[in-house]
């Protein structure tokens, strides 16, 4: 079974689509928000190493519901961080990302996200229709759908255009995880190397990009729910991505930003 193209999905229903994909991604940030600095919030670590609140589950949940009870697309599994995946057999997922970047969360620091992905199921994976990427701390939300550019709060957004590494600002994830997706040498190289680099990490960083402010990310080890909004928003920004195997098994690296850089840093990785 091949991809269920753009086409497949006319102009109103990708509308549609980027809407209750919005709904129910400021859902979820409205319940991870609800947590932000309380007291009483406290992390756990998953197998896998990752931390969660219950403010991850919560807005997991919230959005759960708002995805559950449209009708738009029929019957669409949903692949959450939280709860997983039961499969259906459909032709379109939504994958869902409740609380991008809890250590943040956990922290107090306002730069978390929830991540909400429409993607069309094929033999070569998944690709991303509709893509969503709500910043609740920061009172932001930008979305996606193909053909139809990306935007936030009503202004479109553009990436930065700069064509040299010389002068751009690049944003990496930290060190740990550049290590875990194997990444740790390019890392230490662009840490002597580039003027402006900063850990402007997870979904902040992949916004930073989308409107500009930062030229290229470099991430590390992330999963589907991670990384499927920000590939079709980066795209409708005018950017590209580059995504390959990490180390960490069943996840990706990722290069995105303006289409010189990408392509300049993925050549020098070697990718």
């Amino acid at each position: 079974m091949g991809f269920a193209t753009v086409g497949d999905m006319e102009r109103a229903r990708l509308e549609a689509a980027l809407e209750l994909a919005t709904a129910a991604a400021e859902a979820a940030g409205g319940r991870a928000l609800a947590w932000f600095r309380d007291p009483s919030v406290t992390a756990a670590r998953k197998a896998d190493g990752t931390l969660v609140t219950r403010a991850d589950t919560e807005a997991e949940a919230a959005a759960r519901e708002v995805l559950s009870a449209a009708t738009l697309l029929g019957e669409v599994e949903i692949h959450g961080e939280e709860e997983g995946l039961a499969e259906t057999g459909g032709e379109y997922r939504w994958v869902v990302d409740p609380l991008d970047g809890t250590l943040s969360f956990v922290r107090g620091i306002p730069h978390f996200g929830t991540l909400v992905a429409l993607v069309a199921k094929g033999d070569d994976g998944e690709l991303p229709l509709v893509g969503v990427l709500h910043l609740p701390a920061l009172g932001e939300t930008y979305g996606a759908a193909r053909g139809l550019g990306a935007w936030c709060d009503g202004r479109r957004v553009r990436i930065s255009g700069r064509e040299s590494l010389s002068g751009a600002l690049l944003a990496v994830q930290d060190p740990d995880r550049m290590r875990e997706g194997g990444l740790g040498a390019i890392h230490e190289e662009l840490l002597g190397e580039v003027d402006l680099l900063r850990g402007y990490s997870d979904c902040f960083g992949h916004a930073l990009a989308l409107r500009g402010a930062v030229d290229v990310v470099l991430d590390a080890a992330l999963h589907p729910w991670d990384l499927r909004a920000s590939q079709v928003l980066i795209e409708e920004a005018g950017g590209r991505h580059r995504t390959w195997p990490s180390r960490k098994p069943g996840t990706e690296n990722v290069v995105l930003g303006t289409p010189a850089l990408v392509d300049a840093l993925t050549s020098r990785i070697g990718v």
